[in-house]
């Protein structure tokens, strides 16, 4: 029974310890995609070395991509796995916020009545400070 409980305990360490290295390289690509636009806007006043740069970081992602989408689906809706991203990964963290926003306005929006809004008399109205 003791070497049970030790062989148990040695999987769970080694589940969470693979969880989390797989969460560090998704959390990884994500930095990475945070890094083109900085660099584009370099690129456009002229920087050179960060025409480069870009190039390197899109090579890098170009390699994990398809091991981060694998990833990605593997651990949907782990809450484990959420749960360490949202608290190591600011770049994750930021990007999940803005998608619950953006999804909770479409939500609001799908459930938005505009019947009867075609009649609706806005006349005068561009005048009006908001």
């Amino acid at each position: 029974m003791k070497k049970l409980s030790i062989f148990l305990l040695v999987i769970i360490i080694s589940s969470c310890s693979s969880m989390e290295s797989d969460a560090d390289k998704v959390c990884d690509y994500y930095e990475l995609k945070a890094k083109i636009p900085e660099l584009e806007i370099q690129i456009l006043k002229g920087d050179e070395k960060a025409k480069k740069e870009l190039q390197e970081v899109k090579d890098n992602i170009d390699i994990i991509e398809k091991d981060v989408e694998k990833l990605e689906k593997k651990y949907k809706d782990n809450k484990a796995y959420e749960k360490y991203l949202s608290e190591n990964c600011a770049t994750w963290s930021e990007l999940n916020e803005i998608k619950k926003l953006w999804d909770k306005g479409i939500k609001n929006l799908e459930n938005l009545n505009l019947d009867g809004l075609e009649n609706l008399n806005l006349d005068g109205l561009e005048n009006v400070d908001i």
